[in-house]
């Protein structure tokens, strides 16, 4: 029942505005509600000799007793304003957090999605270059939200800042709650239903948005770092058809990255600190992830690639020595030269064999050496720049045990 009175309320407010904000905002009024701030500098706050504590800076008068949505739903941005004279206490400290009051005393509000974004200004009428945003989601209920900045703003006092909370919702909804009036003028009353911003009391919703910007000279880091993996080597069809070298790097914007760790495939984890190479035929997957000064553990990362080499030697044993040379490459071989060498151990025959082979693309050919001897040789076998070894031990006519 209260809220159909607030309903009833909030239209009556609007239809002075209807002329001048084609998606006109709408308030739902509630019981005041004190909210106690010790520390914090806006409308009628005083002043603060700035410490290592930390600051909201806003502009609402401390009580939120009001919320403004859209008549017909949609997606609306409400920002504050602060100048070079508020910030200059503050120079070269943190902006860290952003907060507003989710709806209104009394008045539960579903769950909305949307984007708080920090700008620097040209001018006094509207927000200049973006600085940074940030998603959130919250929840259900009228309550103060906090939404911590992964990349935390330095404050430079020589220039405004516009803090502001985009959101979206549906008809009869009031998401973005508002003091008690009246509105600072030029600081913590702009709006904008995209792209032109305005002040609520021209509308007139003589008001300021509870939001506020937390600055701390220090930053309270609990965002864990990001990594990038990236690949080097020769591609082809969308595969390597070399060895693959991984490079990881990663940031951290609070404490620092304290250490990276990596693995390849199933394998081992290590601690990255060089650049690594993977090889080997097949489809491939490094893990990685990182951990900052302050004990944040990033969400472990994969980057998954296939390797498949141009050409691929097999060697085998038997009655002599048996070379499987593959094009696995998109391209014919033709006249390439291939060699199968002997070394060490007693070989009286077959220390070396030569020859040319033509080798479609997908195509495989089959070369022999044919040996007599004792010992256990190394087996090197090498079609152009390709090579692969293998030992293995003889005995008179065979080859046994090649690996």
């Amino acid at each position: 029942m209260n809220n159909q009175k607030t309903m009833k309320v909030a239209g009556v407010l609007l239809l002075s505005a209807l002329m001048l904000f084609s998606a006109s905002a709408v308030t739902a009024n509630t019981t005041k509600q004190s909210l106690s701030i010790t520390k914090n500098i806006g409308h009628g706050s005083g002043s603060f000799v700035p410490t290592m504590d930390d600051y909201w800076l806003h502009y609402d008068d401390g009580t939120c007793v009001n919320s403004i949505g859209l008549t017909s739903g949609g997606t609306f941005e409400g920002a504050i304003r602060l100048t070079p004279t508020e910030l200059g206490p503050y120079n070269g400290w943190y902006l860290t957090e952003v907060k507003f009051f989710h709806g209104a005393p009394g008045y539960d509000q579903p769950s909305h999605s949307g984007m708080i974004k920090i700008y620097g200004a040209q001018s006094a009428t509207h927000p200049g270059a973006l600085i940074t945003s940030e998603p959130y989601t919250t929840p259900e209920g009228a309550d103060w939200f906090e939404v911590p900045l992964s990349s935390p703003v330095t404050i430079d006092a020589t220039h405004d800042y516009w803090f502001s909370v985009q959101i979206t919702h549906a008809a009869g909804e009031f998401p973005l709650g508002v003091d008690a009036g009246p509105a600072v003028d030029g600081k913590g009353d702009w709006v904008s239903t995209g792209g032109s911003w305005i002040e609520l009391q021209t509308i007139p919703l003589d008001y300021n948005w509870c939001i506020y910007g937390k600055v701390s000279t220090e930053i309270t880091d609990i965002i864990p770092p990001t990594t990038t993996c990236a690949l080097n080597g020769v591609m082809q069809g969308g595969v390597y058809i070399t060895d693959v070298t991984a490079t990881l790097t990663a940031t951290d914007p609070g404490s620092g990255v304290n250490y990276t760790m990596y693995k390849v495939d199933s394998g081992s984890w290590n601690t990255y600190t060089i650049p690594f190479v993977v090889n080997g035929n097949g489809a491939h997957t490094i893990h990685f992830y990182s951990v900052d000064n302050a004990g944040n553990i990033e969400t472990e990362k994969t980057t998954t690639f296939t390797i498949k080499y141009p050409i691929i030697i097999t060697i085998k044993g038997g009655l002599g020595i048996t070379a499987t040379i593959k094009n696995n490459g998109t391209t014919d071989l033709v006249g390439a030269n291939w060699s199968i060498d002997v070394s060490g151990g007693l070989i009286l025959v077959g220390k070396s064999k030569t020859g040319t082979a033509n080798i479609a693309a997908g195509s495989s050919v089959t070369e022999k050496d044919f040996v007599i001897g004792f010992g256990k040789p190394t087996i090197t076998v090498t079609i152009g720049d390709v090579s692969e070894t293998a030992t293995g031990t003889v005995l008179l006519f065979f080859v046994i045990g090649v690996q």
